[in-house]
């Protein structure tokens, strides 16, 4: 049995909390870790242990059983000791967890230090091979700000048994005697590819809503500056670009922002959308050691990319 711990569970618990305003952003790890736990239940069975990414709330253990695997999310404390009670109530979880199954392996989301630490506390508790999964770089998601739980989270992430990167240049900052593959990212294939009537002429993007490394401000521009009178411009998701966007919507009615829907209805627009973009620039450096998954999503839909 794989016990895999994250900040993600099944659709059915988080669609609700997401429409309730109870969780922030983060839906595509959701989605990815989601796609790698089912791809993984196909095999051998496969608990999911996560935190949540509630907003500032308190919230209790939610446990249900789908698509064969048991997903379990732990209660949620608000505050200032918010990170660490997720270690301590994944930790306790996991070690229930482990005395009651015949667990063989960890496997991990390591970009969340919460998660990250109590996997490797765990794995070396129990003397358990631990897997993490790099899906970014702690020191360039963070901002210039290589805090505490970043620099934790590296510190974990470089004792583990061994890794999944998305990235071949991810092998050269991590410690070069561990196993590793690359898996560049996932897709859901039950998606239907059925051509569906497109009333309108949308250009659509979904996802990170990031100013600097989205190339959200740049596209949008651009396709303003081109009078495209007969498209509309829609964005969903969230970050640091939502106000740029509100405020360019004020003024040019064809671009449209969306916000953060369901995957489901991310999925159905996809479908619906003339064309799909992903305006990332290819010039930072972060590039080399990420993969945007939403370029799989969108290819699965049989919409033009």
């Amino acid at each position: 049995m794989i016990l895999y711990l994250s900040t993600a569970s099944s659709y059915s618990l988080i669609n609700p909390l997401f429409k309730e305003g109870k969780l922030f952003g983060g839906y595509q790890a959701q989605k990815f870790n989601i796609n790698f736990i089912e791809g993984l239940s196909v095999y051998t069975e496969v608990v999911s242990l996560s935190a949540l990414p509630y907003v500032d709330i308190n919230a209790e253990e939610k446990s249900l059983t789908e698509n064969e695997v048991r997903y379990i999310a732990v209660k949620n404390k608000k505050g200032f000791f918010h990170k660490i009670n997720n270690v301590l109530s994944l930790y306790k979880k996991g070690k229930r967890l482990i005395k009651e199954n015949h667990v063989q392996y960890i496997v991990c989301d390591g970009i969340s230090a919460a998660v990250m630490t109590a996997s490797f506390l765990l794995s070396k508790r129990f003397k358990l091979p631990l897997i993490s999964i790099v899906t970014d770089m702690p020191e360039l998601i963070s901002k210039g700000k290589f805090n505490l739980f970043m620099k934790l989270d590296r510190f974990f992430m470089n004792r583990s048994s061994g890794y999944v990167f998305l990235t071949e240049y991810m092998r050269e900052v991590f410690p070069k005697n561990k196993p590793y593959i690359v898996l560049e990212g996932s897709c859901d294939d039950n998606i239907s590819t059925e051509e569906i009537k497109k009333d309108k002429k949308i250009i659509m993007y979904a996802g990170s809503l990031w100013k600097e490394n989205a190339g959200i401000e740049y596209f949008t521009e651009g396709f303003i500056k081109a009078g495209l009178k007969e498209y509309e411009l829609h964005f969903y998701g969230s970050g640091d670009a939502e106000e740029y966007l509100k405020e360019i919507c004020e003024k040019n009615e064809n671009v449209k922002y969306c916000g953060l829907v369901s995957n489901e209805e991310v999925i159905k627009k996809e479908k619906e959308a003339f064309l799909l973009v992903n305006p990332r620039p290819s010039d930072k450096d972060f590039c080399k050691y990420s993969f945007p998954s939403k370029t799989l999503e969108y290819m699965s839909t049989g919409t033009p990319v």
